[in-house]
């Protein structure tokens, strides 16, 4: 069991330094925009966006998921510098500091209240792979002003007409680095990287 919630989320990162920057460039049809899942998203937004899917083969779902996606596009292409993986240190915890933060924090995220020190350890013992979106100067005001605004909803990162993920927003990101981290594999954040710079 892992200690993120199972779909994927935005949290807050550092500032990337300019070695954990790509050469590689993002294709034009690359955006950001807020999505709902397609029965809300039609109840309540019809006639103002449009039906897209997210494939398996970017997450660890077993179907296609579709979404309603507003017709505002938050951020494009301009505003990113680069997108790579990494795979988190595990943080290292006694069973004393895992019990004091469940209790103090746990009841804040869904799920982890009932999160046991053994499912700690096994959850530390896998490698934690994130895609890291590191924004230009204008990316960071862009994207630190939507996710202010659109706490709670969530974020769809598109390339050519295809939803390749749909983080959470958690909390208001600033910093101008996003992080998407859920129970994806190394692989498969690799995968969500390379469909970002639009291979197939």
């Amino acid at each position: 069991m892992r200690v993120l919630n199972v779909a994927a989320i935005v949290i807050v990162a550092m500032t990337l330094g300019a070695c954990g920057k790509s050469q590689r460039k993002v294709p034009e049809s690359f955006s950001i925009s807020l999505v709902q899942t397609q029965t809300t998203g039609l109840a309540s937004a019809a006639g103002t966006g449009r039906l897209l899917s997210m494939h398996p083969s970017s997450v660890t779902s077993s179907s296609p998921t579709n979404y309603w996606v507003e017709n505002t596009e938050l951020l494009s292409a301009a505003d990113l510098l680069s997108a790579d993986v990494h795979v988190r240190e595990p943080i290292k915890l006694t069973r004393s500091q895992f019990e004091q933060g469940i209790k103090q924090y746990g009841g804040n995220i869904p799920g982890v209240a009932n999160l046991t020190y053994a499912d700690y350890l096994k959850d530390q013992a896998q490698p934690h792979p994130e895609v890291v979106l590191t924004f230009t100067d204008a990316g960071k005001i862009r994207f630190a002003e939507a996710t202010r605004r659109h706490l709670g909803r969530q974020l769809a990162i598109i390339v050519d007409r295809q939803i390749i993920t749909a983080p959470l927003v958690r909390e208001e990101i600033t910093g101008g680095v996003a992080v998407v981290a859920g129970t994806f594999t190394v692989h498969e954040a690799h995968v969500i990287v390379d469909k970002i710079y639009g291979r197939k």
